[in-house]
C-alpha cells in the first residue's frame, strides 16, 4: 500500500509541477494576449491556427515533458491552443518564445525554436517563392537542366503554387538531336521522365543573367509584359536555386553571359532594403561557387546560401548513362534533393541540411554557407512546401546508379574520351579521335594565349609568372578582376564555349596598373574624345556650352590635351547679345566654361568635311599643324556631336549638312585601317535614331545612341531669362550629369542607356545602335577615371529651369519670348515684326513644298497630301541625298532657319513612294526648275 500511495504521491507532485509551469509561463506572455490568463488556462478555444499550435507542441514535447510520460500533460495542451488563437500580434510569437525557453529545462530549445521565433508559419507569415534556373545549355551539361526539372516537381507536389515556381532554362535537351528518347529527360538512370509538364517561363536565350535578376527582384516591367516574377512581399520567404559552371566571382549563362558576385549580391541587399522578402534562400552548383558569396554576402539582411563547393574548389556531375552518353544528375543538387525527398521537412532545418550535404559529398568536394547562418535554425518546409507520405515514389527504382563523377570544368573532354571507347566502327571512333585532337589543340591554344599574357606583364606583376599560372590566390580585388574577364570575355575567347579557358590564369589580383584602370590589354594604347557643336547663333548657345562642359569633364577625368578635340564656332562668349562678355555657362548660376576651351577648329572650320577628317586622323589637316585623332588599332574613340539635324543628315553652320552616308563610310574605312579596338558615338539631334538606322553596321566594333529616334524631334533645356536663350539640352544634359555623379568605373554604357532612356522618355526617346555588346564596356574605358573632388562646383543654389522646346521650334520660342519679357512698346512692337517675319518665312516654305509636290503628283504613288504630312521610313538614302543637295544648292540655306529641316521629310516620302527609280531624276530636275522660278532671294534675309 505504501508503494502505491507514494506512486500517487509522485504523480501528484508531477503534476503540480506541470501546472506551476504552465500557470508561471502564461503569467510571464500576459502582455501578449487579448484574454486574462485564467480564460488562457481554464477555458477551451477551438483550434484553428494549426501551424503555429504544432510549433508550440513540438517545442514543449522537445524541450520541457516528454507527452507520452504522463497523459495528464497531454491535457495542457489545450493552452497552447488558447495561446495561438489571442496573440496580439503574430510578430509578439517571438516574445512568447523566448519567455517559454526560460521555463524549458532542455537546452536544445533554443536550437529547435528560433524557427518560431524567425516568423514561421503564422496567419500572416507570407508566401513562398522558389526560382530554379539552369543556366546552361547543350548536351553536355543535361544535368542542369534535368535537376531543375526534378526540383519543379519535386516542390509543386510540395504545394508550392505554379504561380509562386519559376522556371529558367534553355529547353535544348528533351528534343536534342543527340536525345535517343525524344520529349523524355531523367536524372535517375531508368526515372520518371521529368519533362512532363515543365513550363517555359524562360527558355533559350531569356535565360541570362539579367533576367535572372529582374525576376528574383520582381521586375513590373517584366511583370507588364506577361513574365513571371517573384512578386514577394515583407512576409514571404524566397529560395533560389543555379545550377550551370563558375569561376570566381562568377557564374556562367549560357551564349557567354556571365552573372558577377557583386550584382547579384547588390541585387540581394536592394531586395533586403525594399522589404522583398522576410528570409532569403539560395543554393548554387558550379565550380567555385563559394567564391559567389565569401567574405561579400552580408549576414544582416536575411540571406544565406549554401554552394556546392569552396571558392577555390571544383563541382561535379554525376551518374554517366551510357545510353544517353552524358551526365545526368550533379553531385551536389542530387544529394540535395535526394534529401529533401526522403526527410520530414517539418522537422529537419536547413543546417541538418547542410550536415548532411557537407558528409555525403566531402569525399569529392565541399559545401559551405555564408550570409545569416541563423536562417539554418529555420525547418526546410519554410522554404520549399509540406510533402505527403506518397511523393515521388517512382524515384525508388530497380536500375543500378552509375554514381561515377567528373570535375564540371572537364565535362566536354571526359565525354569525346567516352565516345572513343565506346565506338565500334572505325569512322566513328576516328571522328570521336578528331573531336578530342580539336579540343586538346584548342586547350593548348588557351594555355599559350594565357601563358604569353602573363609574360607580357611580368614587370607589372609581385610574384613570378608561374605563380599566377599555376597557384590560387583568394579573390578579393573583384573590380580589377571583373574588367580583366568582360576584357577576355568580348576580345579573346566566349567563357561558356570550353569551360577549360583558364579564368584562374586571369585571377590578377594582384597589380595590373593598366588593366584596372580600364585599358582592354598590355597595349592597350589611348583614349580620344571628339566633341564637336555644328551650329552657331545664339539661338543655339547650348550645343557650344555643352561642347564646353564636356570638354573640362573629360580633362579632369584624365583625357590628355592632345587626345581631346574640339569643334565650335566660338560665337557665344562674345556674342553682342551675351550680357556677360566671355563668359558661358550650362547651369543657371553655373559656373563660366569658356575659360581655357582650345580654338582647334572655330568658325567656318567647323564643317562636315573637317569633322570627318578629324576623327579619321587626316594627316593632311595634321601636316598644317590642326588636331586630329591619330588612334591605332588598340585605341578608343569617343565621338559626340551636337545640333540640328533631319532625316539621313545632321547640320552644321554655314547651310553644309553631313550625311549619314557618309559618316559611315567614315567609319568603315577607320575599322578597316584599324584605326580604333572600340568606337562609341553619342549625337544629340532632332531625328537623330536616323543617322544609323538600319545602316550602322553590328560588326565594325561600333555602337552609337542618339538622342531620339529616327522620326523624333529632340530638345533644348533650361530656359535662362537672363541670357534670353535656352543653355542645355535634354540629351546631352542628363548624360553629363550621369558621367558627374556615377562610378564610371563599374557603370557601363547599357546602364548609363538605361538611365538615358528612363530620364528623358517624357520628351524623347533615346536609342542605341551598332555592336550593342560594346554596351557591356565601362564607361571609363572611353572617358578616364573621375577624382573625388571633380566638379563639385556644379552643385549651386540655384533654381534650375526645366523648360524645354523642340530644337526645331527654338527660334518660335525664343522670337515669342522677347515679346513677353519686352518693357517698351517699341521693343515690343520689334519683336512682333520678326514673330511676323518668321511666321510669313514658314508660309512661303509651306507653299514652296506644296507647289513642288503637287508638280511631280504623277510620279507617286501616293496623293500630295500624304507626302506632305505623314512620315515614311528612310530607305533609299541615294534617291534622298539627291534631292537634299538640290535643295541646298537651288532653294534654302538648310541652317537659316530650321524649320526648312523640318520639311525635309518630304523628300524622304517623295523617294519612298517614287512610282519608278529612274523618275527620281525627273522629279529632282523638276526642284531645280521650282526653285529657280519660284524660290524668294530675300528669304534669307528675312529668315
Amino acid at each position: 500500500m505504501k508503494q502505491y500511495v507514494k506512486h500517487l504521491k509522485n504523480l501528484l507532485n508531477g503534476r503540480q509541477t506541470v501546472d506551476k509551469h504552465i500557470n508561471d509561463y502564461v503569467n510571464s506572455i500576459q502582455h501578449l494576449l487579448t484574454v486574462d490568463s485564467n480564460a488562457i488556462l481554464n477555458t477551451k478555444q477551438e483550434l484553428n491556427n494549426r501551424q503555429c499550435y504544432r510549433k508550440l507542441v513540438d517545442t514543449f514535447n522537445e524541450n520541457c515533458f516528454d507527452l507520452t510520460q504522463d497523459t495528464y500533460v497531454l491535457r495542457k495542451l489545450q493552452v497552447f491552443v488558447n495561446i495561438c488563437e489571442t496573440m496580439r500580434e503574430s510578430s509578439d510569437a517571438d516574445i512568447a518564445v523566448n519567455q517559454l525557453r526560460q521555463h524549458c529545462i532542455a537546452v536544445l530549445l533554443s536550437v529547435l525554436y528560433i524557427a518560431v521565433c524567425n516568423g514561421l508559419p503564422t496567419a500572416n507569415a507570407g508566401q513562398k517563392w522558389v526560382v530554379l534556373c539552369a543556366g546552361s545549355n547543350g548536351w553536355d551539361n543535361y544535368a542542369d537542366q534535368a535537376l531543375v526539372y526534378r526540383g519543379y516537381h519535386l516542390f509543386r507536389s510540395y504545394g508550392i503554387p505554379e504561380s509562386n515556381i519559376i522556371i529558367m532554362h534553355y529547353d535544348d535537351i528533351a528534343h536534342n538531336k543527340a536525345n535517343p528518347n525524344p520529349g523524355v529527360v531523367i536524372n535517375k538512370k531508368g526515372g520518371p521522365n521529368l519533362y512532363h509538364d515543365i513550363p517555359k517561363d524562360y527558355v533559350g536565350t531569356d535565360v541570362n543573367p539579367t533576367n535572372f535578376l529582374k525576376v528574383i527582384s520582381g521586375d513590373q516591367e517584366l511583370a507588364a509584359k506577361g513574365k513571371k516574377v517573384v512578386n514577394s512581399g515583407p512576409n514571404d520567404h524566397v529560395f533560389l536555386y543555379f545550377g550551370d559552371h563558375g569561376a570566381p566571382g562568377l557564374v556562367a549563362f549560357n551564349h557567354g553571359k556571365v552573372l558577377y558576385s557583386d550584382d547579384l549580391i547588390n541585387k540581394i541587399k536592394s531586395m533586403h532594403k525594399q522589404n522583398k522578402y522576410a528570409k532569403l534562400g539560395f543554393y548554387i552548383d558550379t565550380c567555385e561557387s563559394g567564391s559567389m558569396f565569401d567574405k561579400i554576402l552580408p549576414n544582416n539582411i536575411n540571406a544565406y546560401a549554401v554552394s556546392s563547393s569552396r571558392p577555390d574548389e571544383d563541382s561535379n556531375f554525376l551518374h554517366y548513362d551510357d545510353e544517353l552518353d552524358t551526365y545526368i544528375s550533379s553531385y551536389f543538387a542530387d544529394y540535395w534533393l535526394t534529401n529533401d525527398e526522403n526527410n520530414d521537412l517539418e522537422k529537419e532545418t536547413l543546417d541538418q541540411q547542410y550536415e548532411d550535404l557537407v558528409a555525403k559529398t566531402k569525399s569529392v568536394q565541399h559545401a559551405q554557407h555564408y550570409g545569416d547562418l541563423t536562417i539554418g535554425k529555420l525547418h526546410v518546409a519554410d522554404f520549399l512546401g509540406h510533402k505527403s507520405s506518397s511523393l515521388l515514389s517512382d524515384r525508388v527504382n530497380t536500375h543500378v546508379q552509375n554514381n561515377e563523377t567528373v570535375s564540371k570544368w572537364d565535362v566536354a573532354m571526359n565525354l569525346v574520351q567516352k565516345r572513343i571507347n565506346a565506338a565500334t566502327k572505325t569512322n566513328d571512333k576516328l571522328r570521336h579521335v578528331e573531336d578530342l585532337e580539336n579540343l586538346l589543340n584548342g586547350r593548348q591554344y588557351v594555355d599559350k594565349h594565357i601563358n604569353d599574357y602573363v609574360n607580357s606583364i611580368q614587370h607589372l606583376l609581385t610574384v613570378d609568372s608561374n605563380a599566377i599560372l599555376n597557384t590560387k590566390q583568394e579573390l578579393n580585388n573583384r573590380q580589377c578582376y571583373r574588367k580583366l574577364v568582360d576584357t577576355f570575355n568580348e576580345n579573346c575567347f566566349d567563357l561558356t564555349q570550353d569551360t577549360y579557358v583558364k579564368l584562374v590564369a586571369l585571377l590578377l589580383s594582384v597589380l595590373y596598373v593598366a588593366v584596372c584602370n580600364g585599358l582592354p590589354a598590355a597595349n592597350a594604347g589611348q583614349k580620344w574624345v571628339v566633341l564637336c557643336a555644328g551650329s552657331n547663333g545664339w539661338g543655339n548657345y547650348a550645343d557650344q556650352a555643352l561642347v564646353y562642359r564636356g570638354y573640362h569633364l573629360f580633362r579632369s577625368y584624365g583625357i590628355p590635351e592632345s587626345n581631346i578635340i574640339i569643334m565650335h564656332y566660338d560665337d557665344i562668349a562674345h556674342n553682342k547679345a551675351n550680357p556677360n562678355p566671355g563668359v558661358v555657362i550650362n547651369q543657371i548660376g553655373g559656373k563660366n566654361l569658356y575659360h581655357d576651351i582650345p580654338k582647334d577648329y572655330v568658325g567656318s572650320d567647323v564643317n562636315p568635311t573637317n569633322f570627318l577628317k578629324v576623327i579619321s586622323g587626316d594627316q593632311e589637316l595634321a601636316a598644317k599643324g590642326k588636331k586630329v585623332v591619330n588612334s591605332g588599332p588598340n585605341d578608343h574613340v569617343f565621338l559626340y556631336f551636337g545640333d540640328h539635324g533631319a532625316p539621313g543628315l545632321v547640320a552644321f553652320n554655314g547651310g553644309k549638312v553631313l550625311h549619314a552616308t557618309d559618316l559611315i563610310k567614315t567609319l568603315k574605312n577607320m575599322h578597316e585601317q584599324k584605326k580604333y579596338a572600340k568606337l562609341v558615338f553619342h549625337i544629340d539631334t532632332c531625328e537623330s535614331g536616323s543617322m544609323f538606322n538600319n545602316i550602322l553596321p553590328k560588326d565594325i566594333n561600333a555602337y552609337a545612341v542618339t538622342s531620339s529616334k529616327p522620326d523624333q524631334d529632340s530638345y533644348f533645356l533650361t530656359y535662362d531669362k537672363e541670357l534670353g536663350t535656352y543653355i542645355s539640352s535634354l540629351f546631352a544634359d542628363t548624360w553629363l550629369s550621369n558621367d558627374e555623379t556615377s562610378n564610371l568605373e563599374t557603370e557601363t554604357f547599357d546602364q548609363q542607356y538605361e538611365i538615358l532612356v528612363e530620364k528623358t522618355k517624357n520628351s524623347q526617346n533615346a536609342q542605341h545602335y551598332g555592336d550593342l555588346s560594346l554596351g557591356k564596356l565601362h564607361v571609363d574605358e572611353f572617358l578616364g577615371h573621375k577624382s573625388s573632388g571633380v566638379l563639385n562646383d556644379r552643385v549651386n543654389t540655384h533654381v534650375q529651369n526645366n523648360e524645354t522646346v523642340s530644337k526645331w521650334d527654338v527660334e518660335l520660342s525664343l522670337v515669342q519670348k522677347r515679346i513677353n519679357s519686352a518693357k517698351g512698346t517699341n521693343e515690343k512692337l520689334g519683336h512682333v515684326e520678326d514673330l511676323k517675319n518668321l511666321l510669313n518665312g514658314r508660309q512661303y516654305v509651306d507653299k514652296h513644298m506644296s507647289d513642288y509636290v503637287n508638280s511631280i503628283q504623277h510620279l507617286l504613288t501616293v496623293d500630295s497630301n500624304a507626302i506632305l504630312n505623314t512620315k515614311q521610313e528612310l530607305n533609299n538614302r541615294q534617291c534622298y541625298r539627291k534631292f537634299v543637295d538640290t535643295f541646298s544648292e537651288n532653294c534654302f540655306d538648310l541652317t537659316q532657319d530650321t524649320y526648312v529641316l523640318r520639311k525635309l521629310q518630304v523628300f524622304v516620302n517623295i523617294c519612298e513612294t517614287m512610282r519608278e527609280s529612274s523618275d527620281a531624276d525627273i522629279a529632282v530636275n523638276q526642284l531645280i526648275q521650282h526653285c529657280s522660278l519660284n524660290t524668294n532671294k530675300q528669304f534669307g534675309y528675312i529668315l
